[in-house]
């Protein structure tokens, strides 16, 4: 919707972001493995941080940017990374333990 948004500059696609969406109200934060349909899914996880760093363009709010740096924090702060730099198990965050 947004790059709908950006090459047509139609207001409802801008909406659908915003209003119905609430893409600037979500702020969810990481859950390490799965549980319901996004909880814990990095990568869902990740595309909605991406989605929020592109409406942040278009309109800075820095409530856009809160989840990003959680992400970040995560992987580089907090042994958010395995061995091989992937975020995740299974497409879920995963912290590793000292056995892994």
């Amino acid at each position: 919707m947004l790059v709908l948004y950006e090459q047509t500059r139609e207001p409802r696609y801008l909406d659908v972001c915003v209003k119905h969406l609430k893409l600037s109200e979500w702020d969810m934060g990481i859950v390490v493995g799965r549980w319901g349909t996004i909880e814990g899914h990095a990568y869902a996880y990740l595309a909605q941080c991406l989605s929020q760093l592109w409406l942040h363009r278009l309109q800075p709010d820095p409530r856009l940017l809160q989840p990003s740096r959680r992400a970040m924090d995560f992987l580089t702060k907090q042994d958010g990374l395995v061995i091989t730099g992937a975020c995740g198990d299974h497409e879920c965050w995963h912290t590793p333990k000292a056995d892994d």
